[in-house]
């Protein structure tokens, strides 16, 4: 935009900057700048200047604002090459063209870490004074649930959530208050993995933000498998919890904005997969919040790359280039998707547990189901092997009572069928279904997609 306001007759001499509000903040928060991107276009000793949204900014606008005709240099009016626009540049998109770079827990739970400390001294005060009453609420909750669903390997991250909790009615009066209860505890390493990176020098904290929201939905399913049913928490909470982060200290704007939409519009069905129930719940219910954010994942990714075509003039993505952006690939989990690109969700958690849960005793088991499926692990496991031709003496500590045997065949035939109901089986979505066809979810309209692999 810069260059293309200066190529205008008399605006050559117009200076554009750039400014991060984390190196910058007290800036940011005289102009009452509270997400990003923006725009401060200011005249020759203005000191209050005009703030726009980037969305809403273009280099008409701007010539306009200065009072300078949108003419070039040669003396042409200005005009939009509309065959270039009509017909595409006749480029395919190109897709998965960064290096894949392996990464494991460690470099997960380090990333997610670093995002969670940039997070809570750059994101959470982002204008003077206290916290406002809805803040206050939505970081309350967060912390709640990030305490219960973040794996200890995450040690440092617990020790900030610790103190912040312990001294929270101090913590949100004032931003200083906030930097003094964690001023001690910071991340050893200051980058994020070249898995979030890509290989570039900035980058890396949206990345980090994602990891952390796939270990807490992981994570609740997690909890309450383990806790009792007072302490059980519902997959809607959860989602409401994340809601609130995001629609409170989530700095950019548009990925805000998309999110927050797609949440209130029960975008893949979230209003009839995700509901309050604890007590009644079952493991299947706890799953569902970590498919449903998976696949709204996707969605951004695809999304993202339908706009990198519209911004570059070029045909849409066709629907092998779509799925390309897609996570995982058939390579890292045969059993996840289907020949119709349809997913098995059974499958989609296994492969989601495998990748931000802690190893434990369970990992072997979600990594057979990856192998296998359900179905083959079902096939494998034949009860008629595994239990043996009962001693003569039934009933007797020389074998099994017969009502025992018979409980077990009839909770292995329950099993059985619960898992048939609970193992999805979703068709792609139109993603006009899901406003896809909007602005992405990442600031200053740059390509960036939100997914470990890209």
């Amino acid at each position: 935009m810069a260059n293309e306001v200066q190529s205008k007759k008399g605006a050559s001499h117009m200076k554009f900057y750039a400014i991060s509000c984390t190196a910058h903040k007290s800036i940011c928060q005289d102009y009452d700048v509270h997400a990003f991107p923006r725009v401060l276009l200011l005249k020759a000793g203005d000191t209050e200047g005009e703030i726009h949204k980037k969305s809403e900014v273009s280099a008409e606008l701007i010539l306009d604002h200065f009072g300078i005709e949108n003419i070039s240099h040669d003396g042409k009016a200005n005009s939009v090459n509309a065959e270039k626009v009509a017909k595409g540049s006749g480029e395919a998109v190109t897709i998965n063209n960064r290096e894949r770079i392996p990464r494991g827990k460690e470099d997960i739970y380090r990333d997610a870490t670093l995002s969670f400390d940039f997070a809570l001294r750059n994101a959470i005060y982002t204008g003077n004074g206290p916290l406002s009453k809805p803040s206050r609420r939505a970081l309350e909750q967060w912390l709640d649930i990030m305490r219960k669903t973040m794996p200890m390997e995450m040690s440092l991250t617990h020790k900030q959530i610790d103190a912040l909790v312990l001294n929270f009615p101090h913590v949100v009066t004032k931003e200083d208050n906030l930097s003094e209860e964690i001023d001690s505890l910071k991340p050893e390493r200051k980058k994020w993995s070249k898995s979030c990176t890509h290989g570039k020098k900035i980058g890396g904290y949206t990345c980090g933000l994602w990891e952390i929201f796939h270990i807490m939905t992981v994570g609740i399913a997690e909890w309450n498998v383990e806790s009792p049913t007072s302490l059980l928490i519902s997959t809607n909470h959860a989602a409401e919890s994340l809601r609130g982060y995001v629609e409170n200290f989530f700095g950019c704007e548009v990925c805000q904005a998309n999110f927050i939409r797609e949440y209130d519009a029960c975008a893949r069905d979230r209003c009839n997969r995700l509901n309050d129930k604890t007590d009644t719940a079952t493991i299947s219910d706890w799953k569902q919040l970590s498919v449903w954010l998976w696949e709204i994942h996707n969605d951004v990714n695809v999304r993202l790359l339908k706009e990198k075509a519209v911004r570059e003039s070029i045909p849409p993505p066709s629907e092998g280039e779509q799925q390309a952006a897609r996570w995982p690939t058939k390579d890292d989990c045969p059993r996840c998707w289907n020949e119709d690109w349809s997913w098995d969700e059974e499958v989609i958690f296994s492969f989601l547990r495998l990748e931000y849960w802690p190893n434990d005793e369970k990992t072997e088991q979600h990594r057979n189901i990856i192998q296998l499926g359900p179905e083959g692990m079902e096939e494998q496991f034949n009860w008629e092997d595994h239990i043996e031709e009962p001693p003569s003496k039934l009933g007797t500590v020389y074998g099994a009572p017969p009502c025992a045997i018979a409980l077990l065949g009839l909770w292995w035939i329950y099993q059985k069928r619960e898992r048939k109901r609970i193992t999805g089986r979703h068709k792609k979505i139109d993603a006009s279904q899901h406003g896809l066809s909007h602005n992405g979810m990442t600031p200053s309209g740059q390509d960036t997609y939100f997914s470990h692999r890209v």
